[in-house]
């Protein structure tokens, strides 16, 4: 007889707890949660492509995606956690969600927004719940060939490990083919929704027994673990000149040997960064602790003289920070201090002018913050105040954005 699957089914009833399971992994209400599926075996993800999680950790900006990688059991069995967890560590401190193999990888999945991942059954789960998939391995002579399963293969969408994987994720999650492929996965689990009740039923038959029908439980939520944070970053900013208008995204430095070599961007640490190298190619520096306006404009002015090739430095205070660049300011601006700062060397580092107007837009994750000078007199004593001439004199001085 046919039972159907009693983990889809507990899956889809699941649905509805969607929002409590990202709640618990920590994800913005639009954050885009990517899960990396590995069964094991030379046809698994990650034989394909071992460095899969960390690349897409470091190529996805962060604040908009999130990635979980969730790998079956054997491959901590034939590695130990501990490999496992050396062989990630540096991705989980930049946001990978390391799903361990006896956790509920379940709540992960119905959180997810799209699936990357191999002929596994996580894999073949998340297409029966509806979600994007791009496909590393179809699990070649591992998959009988006239199997349901590999008619979901042949018609999945690949993902091309030599490509940029954003341009991939995002067309993905654009253009999704999810329901051609949810329907095939109907012949896989044979009767949706009554998978539990018919093997309870079977089995009570088969021992002459009366039971109860079986109830339906959501599943099990997952916490991640807190990793340590970093304190470097890459920044991308796209200036707009015609609206007054920076974009901001960033990115993981730690996991810097990921990144696209051609990318545009400038780094950005804060005062939890240690490593001299890091620090000493400072180009902003910013710190979110909050104090008085005073102590801030002394933080940003030590940060200057400490991080000689900083261009930029920004404190917190209530309600925003105190930013400074090497030969301007400080200002007191209503945005925070990773916003202003970035914003003001973008701007000054492509070459446009900054006077007691200027009225910059940021937009940083889809948040908009606004930093406008007109609205922000100097915090430090008069004389460190300047016209509008000699800063843009002293602006066009400063270093370019690498």
């Amino acid at each position: 007889m046919v039972v159907g699957d009693p983990v889809m089914d507990q899956l889809r009833f699941s649905r509805g707890q969607r929002d409590r399971y990202r709640r618990e992994l920590g994800l913005g209400a639009d954050e885009r949660l990517v899960l990396v599926n590995s069964t094991w075996g030379p046809h698994a993800t990650l034989a394909a492509d071992p460095d899969l999680p960390q690349r897409l950790v470091a190529q996805l900006p962060l604040g908009r995606y999130r990635v979980a990688l969730v790998q079956h059991w054997n491959i901590s069995q034939a590695h130990s956690r501990y490999e496992v967890g050396q062989q990630f560590r540096d991705a989980e401190r930049c946001g990978l969600v390391l799903v361990p193999p006896d956790a509920s990888w379940q709540a992960v999945l119905v959180a997810s927004d799209l699936v990357i991942g191999d002929h596994g059954s996580v894999t073949v789960y998340g297409v029966g719940l509806g979600k994007p998939l791009l496909l590393v391995s179809d699990g070649g002579p591992e998959v009988e060939p006239t199997s349901a399963q590999a008619d979901l293969w042949a018609a999945a969408r690949r993902l091309d490990l030599g490509s940029s994987f954003r341009k991939q994720v995002e067309e993905a999650l654009g253009r999704p083919d999810a329901e051609p492929l949810r329907r095939i996965t109907d012949r896989v689990f044979g009767v949706p929704g009554e998978g539990k009740a018919r093997l309870y039923a079977e089995l009570h038959g088969l021992l002459g027994i009366t039971g109860a029908k079986p109830r339906v439980h959501a599943v099990p939520r997952f916490t991640p673990r807190e990793a340590e944070p970093v304190g470097a970053y890459l920044v991308s900013a796209r200036v707009r000149e015609s609206r007054n208008r920076v974009e901001l995204e960033r990115f993981p430095d730690l996991l810097e040997r990921f990144h696209d070599p051609d990318a545009d961007v400038f780094l950005l640490v804060d005062d939890t960064e240690v490593d001299p190298g890091v620090r000493s190619n400072a180009e902003v520096v910013v710190t979110g602790e909050v104090t008085g306006p005073a102590e801030a404009e002394r933080w940003v002015r030590r940060a200057l003289e400490e991080y000689r090739g900083a261009s930029v430095a920004a404190a917190a205070v209530d309600g925003g920070c105190v930013v400074g660049l090497r030969d301007v300011g400080p200002w007191r601006v209503c945005v925070g201090p990773v916003q202003a700062a970035c914003a003001l060397n973008a701007w000054v580092s492509t070459g446009h002018p900054l006077t007691p107007e200027l009225v910059l837009a940021v937009f940083d994750n889809d948040v908009i913050g606004v930093v406008a000078l007109s609205e922000a007199p100097a915090v430090g004593p008069p004389q460190q105040r300047r016209s509008s001439q000699r800063r843009t004199s002293a602006l066009r001085g400063l270093p370019a954005s690498r």
